[in-house]
């Protein structure tokens, strides 16, 4: 027990504390932040500069005391070592860039819930309101017992919903000092993420595959393992060259398929994400479009309150209602943009 404390002591001794002077973390300053923290890209680092002392050092090549054969293993040692290099460099910018994205995420997650925290509370207000409202009407004869308890409901409805964002909050925090890999004490600094179509970028589905497949270290490591293989059992280097060369040659392509098969699935994520991005354009737009037919609608309203015609209360109702059309357009936009900033670097589709 009292080595399991010991070990919980050190974990948290470990694990520091960042806050800010500003009291609001921004993004550059959480993306600098698990960069530094990431142990996955502290490994790839370590790897690439253990290959880099291997490359400084040299393979021994007293090629007047060997034969052909350990001169041509030396040599492909040597191009080994380079390919893994390039593949571990690959995959230190492709993590990084995911990381980036991660972040960008939930700070478009944080900002949603916060804002949506303050609507929701303009809700219950209002919600309030048409309960009192209520209550004479129905003192009065006005609306049924049933038309009276379903405003009641709907103010329950209202506050669980306003414990449920405050937890999803909690939450989202959590997964952002989880990334960063500190305990962060501070709110956020909010983006300003534009909205950028599909077709502005001017790229075809087809390209955008093409892109991928070239840029995913996935499938630079499995072509560089199968060029190995295949020089391998060329100069007769495997250490299974008492297999049959039919049976080696299967080996071959047996990673062959899978490299296909590997390419497909990527082709398969771009394709569909493409698919994503134009649906969501389809959404934002008639999301859009109702905004400005409630905002029009919202003008005459005014101009009825001032005739008598209406009442204040449903013109609340109704600034409440585009509200929360603006905060759903908003979000959307957030992650139209953000899954847009995937399909532009594929490789991390495939990560």
């Amino acid at each position: 027990m009292k080595k399991k404390l010991s070990l919980l002591l050190m974990a948290m001794l470990i694990i520091p504390n960042i806050s800010f002077a500003s009291g609001n973390l921004s993004y550059d300053e959480a993306v600098k932040t698990a960069i530094k923290n990431n142990l996955n890209l502290e490994r790839l680092t370590d790897t690439i500069n253990y290959i880099d002392d291997t490359l400084e050092k040299g393979i021994s090549t007293d090629d007047e005391e060997k034969d052909i054969s350990t001169i041509i293993s030396n040599s492909m040692k040597f191009e080994n070592l380079m390919n893994d290099k390039k593949v571990n460099k690959l995959s230190y910018d492709s993590q990084k860039e995911a990381l980036k994205i991660n972040i960008k995420d939930i700070f478009s997650k944080i900002e949603y819930l916060e804002k949506n925290k303050t609507l929701i509370t303009k809700k219950i207000t209002n919600m309030n309101k048409t309960i009192s409202i209520n209550s004479v009407r129905y003192a009065k004869g006005l609306i049924s017992k049933i038309d009276y308890d379903e405003s009641m409901l709907e103010l329950d409805k209202l506050k669980n919903s306003l414990k449920e964002n405050e937890l999803k909050t909690k939450t989202a925090y959590k997964e952002l000092s989880n990334i960063i890999g500190s305990k962060n004490n501070s709110k956020i600094k909010y983006l300003n993420i534009k909205y950028t179509p599909l077709t502005t970028l001017q790229i075809s589905k087809q390209q955008m595959v093409g892109i991928a497949i070239s840029e995913s270290t996935s499938i630079i490591a499995k072509n560089n393992q199968i060029k190995m293989l295949e020089e391998q059992i060329k100069y007769d280097l495997l250490d299974n060259s008492y297999l049959p060369r039919s049976e080696q040659a299967t080996n071959v392509q047996i990673q062959d398929v899978e490299l296909r098969q590997s390419k497909q699935n990527i082709e398969n994520i771009v394709l569909e994400t493409a698919n994503a991005l134009e649906n969501m354009e389809l959404n934002i737009k008639d999301l859009n479009n109702q905004l400005e037919n409630s905002t029009k609608q919202y003008r005459n309203a005014e101009l009825l309150v001032k005739l008598g015609i209406k009442t204040k209360k449903e013109l609340e109702d109704m600034n409440i209602s585009i509200e929360q059309m603006k905060l759903n357009l908003e979000n959307m936009i957030d992650e139209h943009q953000i899954l847009l900033e995937k399909y532009q670097k594929p490789y991390l589709l495939s990560l």
